[in-house]
């Protein structure tokens, strides 16, 4: 529903004579005025058309792989979530896997004092998707996500393969290089230049009509191949990839 604003009358409006220094009544009425505001809902950037996934720390995010109980209050002790739901309004919602595992932490005032979802590789944090999100073929893409890593000198995942058969698409933290890379498992794509190492940013993986595959941070291409490298269809994974190299700090 779009929000309605009211304004009730009367409404007078005033001027002041430049002699006399009188008030002077100039227009009054009585009436209520409504106004609505019929704004789309917000997406990224604006851009609703193709969106696959869109899942933020600030909103659909439950503490059950069932998506039915919102976490509302965060204490000391944090929250696990077990569910983080697809705002694309596509139903990809993203579930704790629930074996051999443990839930990210649903954490408060964080990244520009917003929340994140915190990821423990220690305890192989995962939210599974029961979909490819589109990520399939040789067509262009665009994968966004804003992170902040504490982990250097192993490979972490930001979205991954749920399947450890080669060729889904994958968008990590290169164990090598400590920068942000994409790929298809078991086929090197595209590697950034960047140590991303216990800086927050917006991190990116896109493939344009031109197939140009690049991996951007914060606004600008860090690393970019031309690539016709075909994806394979496979279920996501946010935190880790084919059941491994989890990530290890925030996603917003």
């Amino acid at each position: 529903l779009s929000p309605q604003f009211y304004l009730f009358g009367p409404i007078t409006l005033t001027s002041v004579d430049e002699e006399t220094g009188e008030e002077i009544v100039v227009y009054e009425e009585s009436r209520t005025w409504q106004i609505a505001n019929d704004a789309p809902v917000a997406y990224p950037g604006g851009v609703s058309a193709g969106i696959t996934g869109w899942f933020k720390a600030d909103a659909g995010v439950f503490s059950d792989s069932g998506c039915s109980t919102v976490i509302t209050d965060l204490d000391a002790s944090d929250d696990d979530a077990g569910c983080w739901q697809d705002q694309s309004g596509n139903g990809n919602d993203a579930i704790w896997s629930g074996t051999g595992s443990e839930q990210p932490d649903l954490k408060a005032d964080i990244i520009n004092f917003n929340r994140v979802l915190d990821f423990d590789a220690a305890e192989q944090d995962n939210l599974r998707i029961a979909s490819d999100l589109g990520l399939v073929g040789t067509t262009d893409f665009a994968v966004y996500t804003v992170f902040q890593s504490n982990a250097a000198g192993t490979t972490r995942a930001l979205l991954g393969s749920e399947s450890p058969t080669p060729g889904g698409f994958q968008l990590f933290q290169s164990s090598i290089t400590n920068a942000l890379d994409s790929n298809t498992n078991g086929s090197s794509v595209v590697s950034g230049s960047t140590d991303i190492t216990g800086g927050i940013h917006i991190g990116s993986a896109v493939r344009d009509e031109s197939d140009n595959w690049s991996v951007q941070l914060d606004g600008r291409i860090d690393g970019e191949v031309n690539s016709t490298q075909s994806i394979t269809s496979r279920n996501k994974s946010i935190g880790e990839t084919y059941d491994v190299l989890h990530w290890d700090d925030d996603i917003a």
